[in-house]
């Protein structure tokens, strides 16, 4: 009987080494510009550091719809962040094509700036409104205000 257990703990301590060995690092890269990465998976938790759109992280663990990453290249860049925020898609930094941030928001919503345009004049839509609510942004404090008063909770 001895026997089987001491072979028993052989196999398993062998197991937990081999996936340690063998684990895959998951290399993601950040979509968003200013992605926000958090002590906590919470979008109410303290702020630890912003990264930029196209930086590569390692996936340490995911919880739910949040992912706990670090900066590849910045190892102190450390935190949770939404999943979705992430891409596993590398994302060029120099390449040859440009883009602002209004054209990769339209490109998000499947648009082209032309596209929106003739859109307007065609369909005769007014994206002036749009425009405008596109330039406002609440604050974080705003948020968790706003939060706050009308007793919403967090999910996941």
């Amino acid at each position: 009987m001895r026997k089987f257990y001491k072979i028993g703990i052989f196999l398993l301590i062998l197991f937990s080494a081999s996936q340690c060995i063998f684990a895959k690092t998951v290399i993601k890269y950040v979509g968003i510009s200013n992605a926000v990465l958090r002590e906590k998976a919470s979008t109410t938790s303290k702020k630890n550091c912003v990264l930029d759109y196209g930086t590569s992280v390692e996936v340490l663990q995911e919880k739910g719809k949040w992912s706990l990453v670090q900066a590849a290249e910045d190892p102190s860049k450390k935190g949770w962040i939404t999943t979705t925020q992430l891409t596993k898609k590398k994302i060029s930094k120099n390449s040859n094509v440009s883009a602002n941030t209004k054209e990769i928001a339209l490109a998000g919503k499947g648009f082209a700036s032309n596209l929106e345009e003739n859109m307007a004049e065609d369909l005769d839509f007014d994206y002036s409104f749009v425009n405008v609510v596109e330039k406002n942004a609440a604050s974080e404090t705003e948020v968790l205000a706003f939060m706050e008063e009308g007793k919403l909770t967090v999910g996941e």
